[in-house]
């Protein structure tokens, strides 16, 4: 039937159309199509809903008002006469018009609704109902009203109580939070779901369908109007169908407090809630409908077991549903099962329920939720979810941080499992003692050359701190920008050369890691890396470098090279050799001689790479005998030439505090200490700071003095004193006269006053104090000794006040004994309190010498002329074994208190700058790479425990030794001898600074043959059948194409570094990278740069430097290193661009060197 037909319906007041067809919940198995919606056509049956009377006894009434027909205006006549109602008043004049404009305000909509239905874009319509329609229809007088004519007055606005709580007949119950039965959510009502309708409502006779626009008409007159939302859906036939009835599910929302609850055994008495859910809406709407009920209730309903907040979102939940045939009660008991070994819930249990969740557009229908279905939502923990979906792996222990995961590393020994990379790292120092495959990589034993990526760091990584391992970091980072030895170890040419069988070495073990760390450095991804599986390997070569103590970089790399060469020596078998001495024989021959015969036993890339040839010469020196040796070299040690000097550092402090205290530094050479005295010291000290000759000077520590030394006293003694542990040197001027017999010294200790206590009659004191030496008359009283310390004090307060202060006014005024009785003695709070302290030296308990009290240890020292002189009582001290010193107790709080505070302050403005403070310095600050050079080729005396045998003189002689570089290396490296032998327990460091050149560094003059050691065995190949390929035809053969295209662009470079924060850098150029090219490139460069005219000069280039800061025991150390023709520095984990005018420095410790071509 055709919408006018049914809009005509509702104004003649008769059905006009049948009911629609539509499914209850107890019928939506039997027809398939409807399935459980309960739908209204609305085109053809909303105008029946409202019109349609029940022909059933109760609907008697209602039948008998809409039954009116042709005689309504007859009976309309009667019923007024009848009534013989009133003539209306002006308030009822407009009830009758409001009621009447309602009426036709609803006929326009309902038209309006007809006819736009099909078409209208709205989701959302409203369900109304028929009983409370008929109702308003009376009460409006509907029916007349809309064909213009009068009201029928016996039920014209007469049925306004019963049009309240409109829709209150459709409704089982609303949710809420006391509802036991489902989850509130009332923040959700848009669609309806937080209503539901009691079962087997009928359309037409039960309800009716409206859109928003009438329903908001009609909640606008009517008290407590009940709007109940439905959802439009589009049916298979493409007309538009209306939701009546939702589907009630079983809603469980599995969280950690449910898990903790079922672990606990506290689940059985748990009450599963449910919701209504739309059959059409999809999966992501669905998970946006559920994400506000979990924030609500993500506790355990039964127990109210609060969980930890978490960010609840749509990737934060996953839906599962219960198995056919399942119960709630079984899968809470296979969750019990999976979950009591362990409390943490660090791993996915197996599920007991089905994973529902497919494509976002799949809706609830197509998810297979059915009515009273019950699906649980599954709330992600911070470490990942609780049940694992089918077909994940299995999660187990892992090996080393035994969290339960996914574990995807496994050891070659196949006995152990990681969950990750880094653990897997962590694990080896333990496992490698039963298992001697790990930190082996079965990629690493392949064949084919490690590639590059995109994202390939290429050498600009660092590297963790393990603990003190900055000297192996800065060593490494050195090695891994050696571009042959790396690109030896990225081509994996090492795996054709690993012995396996030399004791020397770690089996290969080292140089594996090795090959894996340089891997990790240039084809990683990660800016940093942790080289603990390297670390472990050097260990096993040499055990001092299995704990966390600092070490020394050169003796690491050297240890390193070491093990590297004995891992990768071409010879598997060592000859016996003996040593080859020249005998008169030309040094060629000998020297010659000497390699091959090392070759015997030494053949690696480290010796191809790095291993030069000393020639050294011992003298006898009593039958001139020579003794010529050619011996192989890794590392050269140059020392540094230093001309020493010896420091005492003191403070000085003027007479009556007439300047602030300055430290002075004195410097003398060690050949003039055993001349100079302290009377030299004085005599320096008076004519540089003007100074009076009453000087003395004090060895003191914290708040004791414990020596005054005398003018004749040798200052090499004073130094050594001072070197002790905690004790300072104190010269103090005087203004009087120091050798005066009526004269003492007493003394004087500053303390700051922490809280004043009395504990046994003893002043808690701060731990810091000071003290200082006075001279004083021997027959100075009480009131003497208060006013010596005031004027001692007085020119610290006018030096801290301003010259118009009432202090600074009265000190021109007033004499010293008043000025301190109005501003010291009779304050309230006086700025110190002056005692005097005793102790006695044989622990033996006496009365106090000064108040004769019993265990006395301060006693005020009181203001008066007593006649009792310190002469007295010094003595009378000594003779009962005690000592005594006075004590001034600053309050600080006060503003003179403050201002004492400066006694122990320093003027650096005066101090003297022609010294360091370390105890041994250097007299000439700066020197050159080329006078160590030098210095290293001067001729040394042999002492008594290096002597050497003379087979002349048939006796071991202190000969005289001298070494020089007889042929260099490709890679040489210099190592410069900062640490000297001292007393004590650590080296002294020499902070010279060394200057070196960067480029071009000439070592014609100190290298007697240009040629490597290679060349001995290039000119004898037939000699030496089995050496294998030097460092040229390895970069030469070895180099292939496809190494070249992986190298990174500059740009590439630049975008990788600016992800992490520790390296910043700015792009040079946009030059593909080849880092064979990159030295060849540079080698070029270099030797046009050169002299053209001596191409038998021989040039060196820096590649790389290892820098210490501090001293052996407590410093640090990082790398500079050139890459990609920059220069970096490598502070541990971090990286950063350098300018090559930072390179030479005070702490450049080992320098590397490539041979230019």
């Amino acid at each position: 039937m055709s919408h006018q037909e049914n809009f005509q319906g509702i104004e003649e007041g008769v059905s006009a159309a049948a009911p629609h067809q539509h499914q209850s919940s107890e019928n939506s198995m039997e027809q398939e199509e409807h399935k459980d919606n309960i739908v209204l056509d609305q085109g053809a049956a909303a105008a029946g809903v409202i019109i349609e009377a029940n022909n059933s006894g109760d609907m008697e009434e209602e039948n008998h008002i809409l039954e009116e027909g042709e005689q309504a205006d007859t009976e309309n006549q009667i019923i007024n006469e009848e009534l013989n109602l009133e003539e209306k008043t002006q308030e009822q004049e407009a009830v009758k018009e409001q009621l009447v404009n309602q009426a036709l305000k609803f006929k326009e909509l309902w038209e309006k609704f007809n006819q736009d239905f099909e078409s209208s874009p709205s989701s959302t319509y409203f369900v109304l109902s028929s009983h409370w329609l008929r109702y308003w229809k009376k009460h409006v007088s509907y029916d007349r009203v809309i064909k213009g004519k009068e009201p029928i007055y016996e039920h014209f606005a007469k049925h306004g109580d019963k049009l309240e709580n409109a829709n209150k007949d459709l409704i089982q119950t609303t949710v809420d939070q006391s509802s036991d039965q489902y989850y509130e959510f009332s923040e959700l009502n848009e669609d309806g779901s937080t209503i539901i309708l009691k079962p087997q409502l009928q359309e037409i006779q039960d309800y009716a369908i409206v859109d928003k626009d009438i329903v908001n008409l009609l909640s606008e007159n009517y008290l407590n109007f009940q709007v109940i939302p439905r959802r439009a859906f589009k049916r298979p036939d493409g007309k538009k169908g209306i939701e009546i009835y939702y589907r009630k599910v079983n809603l469980i929302i599995l969280n950690h407090s449910l898990l903790k609850d079922i672990d606990g055994g506290r689940a059985k008495s748990f009450t599963c809630k449910q919701i209504q859910l739309f059959s059409k809406e999809n999966q992501e709407e669905l998970k946006h409908f559920l994400v506000p009920i979990i924030k609500r209730h993500q506790y355990n309903q039964a127990y109210g077991y609060q969980n930890q907040p978490q960010n609840i979102n749509l990737q934060t939940i996953r839906l599962w549903k219960l198995k056919e045939n399942d119960t709630i009660e079984k899968v809470f008991q296979q969750l019990f099962e999976a979950t009591r070994r362990f409390t943490s819930f660090e791993y996915k249990l197996k599920s007991p329920i089905v994973f529902i969740e497919r494509n976002n557009n799949n809706t609830v229908e197509e998810l297979n939720i059915e009515e009273d279905s019950t699906i649980f939502v599954e709330v992600q923990r911070q470490n990942g979810w609780t049940l694992k979906l089918e077909g994940e792996p299995d999660e187990d222990q892992c090996e080393f941080c035994r969290n339960y995961k996914v574990l995807k590393f496994e050891c070659k020994c196949q006995k152990v499992k990681y969950c990750s990379d880094s653990c897997k790292f962590k694990d080896q120092e333990y496992h490698a003692r039963v298992c001697d495959k790990a930190g082996e990589d079965s990629e690493d034993e392949q064949e084919q050359p490690y590639k590059f990526e995109n994202d390939s760091v290429r050498g600009l990584c660092g590297l963790q701190n393990l603990g003190n391992t900055c000297f192996m970091n800065s060593a490494l980072q050195c090695m891994s920008n050696t571009i042959p030895l790396t690109i030896y170890f990225l081509k994996k040419i090492y795996l054709q050369e690993i012995n396996e069988q030399n004791v020397l070495g770690t089996q290969g073990k080292l140089a594996k890691q090795y090959a894996k760390f340089i891997k990790n450095l240039w084809t990683g991804n990660q800016r940093t890396f942790s080289p603990i599986a390297l670390k472990m390997a050097v260990a096993r070569l040499q055990s001092m470098f299995s704990g966390y103590q600092q070490h020394d970089s050169q003796e690491f790399l050297s240890y390193i090279l070491d093990g590297l060469h004995e891992d990768l020596n071409r010879v598997k078998v060592k000859k016996y050799t003996e040593s080859i001495d020249s005998n008169g024989r030309p040094d060629q021959v000998v020297a010659k001689e000497s390699w091959l015969n090392h070759l015997k036993r030494n053949q690696s890339i480290i010796v191809d790479l790095m291993q030069g040839q000393f020639k050294s010469k011992v003298t006898c020196p009593d039958c001139s005998k020579e003794s010529i040796t050619f011996d192989p070299f890794l590392t050269c040690s140059l020392p540094i030439p230093n001309k020493e000097i010896k420091v005492i550092s003191m403070y000085l402090i003027f007479a009556n505090n007439r300047k602030t205290a300055i430290e002075v530094k004195y410097t003398y050479e060690p050949d003039q200490s055993k001349q100079q005295t302290i009377k030299d010291l004085k005599e320096y000290i008076q004519k540089t700071y003007q100074t009076s000759s009453n000087l003395i000077l004090y060895s003191l520590t914290f708040d004791r003095v414990k020596d005054q030394f005398d003018d004749e006293t040798p200052l090499e003694n004073v130094r050594k004193t001072f070197k002790e542990p905690q004790k300072n040197a104190l010269m103090i001027e005087y203004d009087v006269d120091i050798h005066d017999e009526n004269k003492m010294k007493v003394f004087f200790t500053f303390t700051r006053l922490k809280e004043e206590m009395y504990m046994a009659r003893r002043l808690v004191k701060s731990n810091f104090t000071f003290i200082r030496p006075f001279i004083i008359e021997k027959k100075a009283n009480k009131k003497d000794v208060h006013l010596a310390l005031f004027e001692y004090l007085k020119p610290i307060f006018l030096r801290n006040s301003k010259p118009d202060s009432e202090f600074a006014i009265d000190a021109e005024k007033l004499k010293l004994d008043e000025l301190y009785e109005k501003y010291i003695l009779n304050v309230e709070n006086p700025p110190y309190r002056l005692l005097v302290e005793t102790d006695a030296q044989d622990y033996i308990e006496r009365p106090c010498t000064w108040c004769n009290q019993q265990k006395c240890k301060n006693c005020p020292v009181q203001y008066n002329d007593d006649e009792d002189p310190m002469e007295d009582f010094s003595k009378r001290s000594k003779s009962h074994y005690h000592s005594f010193r006075f004590e001034c107790f600053v309050d600080q709080t006060t503003d003179f208190g403050r201002m004492i505070n400066s006694l122990h302050s320093l003027d650096h403005s005066s101090q003297n700058n022609d010294s360091n403070t370390s105890a041994s310095h250097n007299l000439d600050a700066k020197t050159n790479i080329y006078d160590c050079l030098k210095l290293f080729e001067q001729p040394e005396r042999l002492g008594e425990d290096n002597e050497w045998y003379c087979p002349e003189c048939k006796k071991h002689q202190k000969a005289q030794k001298q070494i020089v570089i007889y042929r260099a290396p490709d890679i040489l490296i210099l190592h410069l001898k900062r640490f000297k032998g001292s007393s004590g327990l650590f080296k002294s460091k020499l902070t010279k600074v060394v200057d070196f050149p960067i480029q071009g560094l000439d070592m014609t003059d100190f290298v007697i043959e240009k040629e490597t050691p290679q060349s001995y065995y290039e000119q004898d190949a037939d000699y030496f059948k089995d050496i294998h390929i030097n460092p040229q035809k390895v970069e030469q053969n070895h180099i292939d194409e496809s190494f070249k295209q992986s190298q990174p662009t500059q740009d590439e470079i630049d975008q990788e570094n600016n992800k992490n924060h520790e390296t910043n850098h700015s792009p040079s150029n946009n030059e593909e990278i080849n880092i064979e090219e990159e030295q060849k490139n540079n080698d070029s460069k270099m030797e046009q740069e050169g002299d053209n005219k001596n191409d038998k000069r021989l040039f060196y280039d820096l590649y790389a430097i290892t820098n210490h800061y501090g001293s052996l025991g407590f410093g640090h150390y990082t790398a500079y290193a050139q890459n990609n023709n920059r220069w970096f520095c490598f502070d541990d984990s971090c990286v950063r661009d350098v300018t090559p005018d930072q390179l030479v420095s005070e702490a450049s410790y080992i320098l590397f060197y490539k041979r230019r071509k």
